[in-house]
């Protein structure tokens, strides 16, 4: 299930959460924030983990870093899941020597 967890820090990951006991493992994290520029503001959503590094996009949270959890509404699930297939064909495109120009309309 997608899911947003606030973590106590002050985080927003978004991602695709199953709880186990009290912890909470999280596929394709995401970090959620928002960026002002010339006075407008918009979403910025960009990989929790070093993606580049790691073999596989999961990692586990425990239960006593999250304030909360909630469900994102459909136009917000909607832009997370399109923005992880972006990603994951620009980074196919890299290990396969592609021209990676998508990554620039990636950056929201």
């Amino acid at each position: 299930m997608i899911q947003i967890l606030r973590l106590k820090n002050g985080e927003d990951i978004i991602g695709e959460v199953n709880q186990n006991g009290n912890d909470f493992e999280i596929n394709e994290p995401m970090s959620v924030g928002y960026e002002t520029r010339g006075g407008q503001s918009g979403l910025i959503m960009s990989h929790w983990l070093p993606v580049q590094l790691i073999d596989k996009n999961i990692t586990t949270i425990h239960g006593t870093d999250v304030l909360t959890t909630f469900n994102p509404n459909k136009e917000f699930e909607d832009y997370y899941l399109d923005t992880v297939e972006r990603f994951h064909r620009v980074i196919e495109a890299k290990k396969i020597g592609r021209d990676t120009s998508e990554l620039q309309s990636l950056r929201h």
